[in-house]
């Protein structure tokens, strides 16, 4: 979707005038409209922990950076998946004939919205946060993916963000269903080239997730913006009976970064699993939150988080199972562990449990600690010098995370840019 009203002022006029310029059906404006009405009404959580003025200063600067990108995006493309790239807001088209004789729709969102309106509709939801209202309310590009009954896919799905511009904003929307029976893999990475800018740029991303009866969706995303970047992504996964989601996300990248999830298991035998690995240098912030609410009954959630902390980087983790009246037999389980190798780095775990039923299984494990220094003694008496010392160890300490990853290429790609990272 192009922009084609710049403003730094936010206000309804502005958002209405942003949706006619783009000839969006009144729904959407109204949809706009509502989401910033929200996201006005939400106050900013408590500067206990993070400073969300800093990210909520940028995200109401909606104006975008104007020139031709130089990407080579052929350098991006990826034979074996599906992509869509998102450059600076523009979406790079391609058409997936044979994903259209199965009945799958995977284009843009504007494109989606003009072409299959009445299924577009009926999930555009308000969001649940006040970043993610902001997003409903100014979203300027993102992708729709609809997979019907029944239908599994070899090859995964590919959403990939680049950033070229300095200054550049994207708020990016997808929305994701499956229906009963479905199954797909997806994967998201995010780039960008490196800036020297006072301004920063900003990604705005929000995903929700639909899951049919009996349907499985897996997701690998990787965050990677250089540090002159400001990333806000929120995340709803809505369960229904013996469905599945598996998140496995990395955030190596970005000066400042909040990322919230959501996974409501609304059904019986809904199973969500969340695995988050963070690799921090230099003044780098991260504010994680993870959720999980199971609504029914025999439903199953995990969140698993590690990370690694190095100079004067910090990650706030916040993490809630939350078990509904009706939600007996559930079983949810969260931990958060980080490793910190300078004195200057910083990590504060909040795990939180809220249980209104009486017959479940509900736990939570934390621990924040600095370098071993005994075993990276060990480890210099066997012939290594420190840094690598200490790369051993955060290898071996984030191993169990990475190990989850299932995408064998995926996986060494994370690998390798942490280990060049730590360097």
């Amino acid at each position: 979707m192009q922009l084609t009203i710049q403003f730094t002022e936010i206000n309804e006029e502005e958002i209405e005038r942003f949706s006619r310029a783009n000839k969006e059906p009144k729904w959407l404006t109204q949809f706009r409209i509502d989401s910033f009405r929200k996201y006005t009404g939400i106050p900013l959580p408590q500067p206990h922990y993070t400073n969300y003025t800093k990210i909520d200063s940028q995200l109401k600067k909606f104006s975008i950076s104007g020139g031709k990108n130089n990407i080579n995006l052929k350098e991006f493309e990826h034979e074996n998946s599906y992509s869509i790239i998102n450059v600076d807001a523009e979406i790079q088209k391609y058409a997936f004939e044979d994903l259209n004789k199965k009945g799958i729709i995977f284009k843009d969102i504007k494109n989606a919205i003009a072409e299959n309106e009445p299924l577009v509709k009926k999930y555009f939801n308000v969001g649940d946060n006040k970043f993610a209202c902001i997003n409903d309310a100014l979203f300027n590009s993102g992708i729709f993916l609809y997979v019907p009954k029944n239908t599994k896919v070899n090859l995964p799905f590919r959403l990939l963000f680049i950033i070229s511009n300095q200054n550049a904003r994207i708020f990016s929307k997808a929305i994701i269903v499956l229906e009963e029976g479905s199954s797909i893999n997806f994967i998201e990475e995010k780039y960008s080239t490196e800036s020297k800018s006072e301004e920063k740029s900003v990604c705005s991303d929000s995903m929700e997730v639909y899951l049919g009866r009996n349907s499985t969706f897996n997701i690998a995303s990787l965050q990677n913006f250089d540090e002159n970047t400001y990333n806000s992504s929120t995340r709803r996964a809505f369960l229904y009976k013996d469905s599945r989601v598996s998140w496995n996300q990395a955030i190596i990248g970005s000066g400042f970064t909040t990322l919230n999830l959501n996974n409501y298991l609304n059904e019986e035998g809904a199973v969500s699993d969340d695995v988050q690995i963070y690799f921090g240098r230099r003044n780098q912030h991260f504010d994680i939150t993870s959720n999980i609410i199971n609504n029914k009954p025999n439903t199953k959630g995990n969140i698993f988080v590690k990370g690694v902390l190095k100079e004067s980087a910090r990650c706030v983790f916040q993490g809630l199972i939350k078990i509904s009246p009706k939600a007996q037999l559930s079983d949810s389980f969260l931990a958060a562990h980080a490793m910190l190798l300078n004195p200057g780095a910083r990590a504060d775990s909040i795990p939180s449990l809220e249980i209104e039923a009486n017959d479940v299984k509900a736990s939570h494990a934390s621990s924040v600690a600095q370098v071993d220094e005994d075993q990276v003694f060990y480890l210099k008496s066997r012939g290594l010098d420190e840094l690598n010392a200490k790369r051993m160890l955060v290898s071996g300490f984030l191993q169990q995370a990475t190990e989850k990853i299932t995408d064998k290429e995926f996986k060494d790609k994370i690998i390798n840019m942490i280990e060049r990272k730590f360097e």
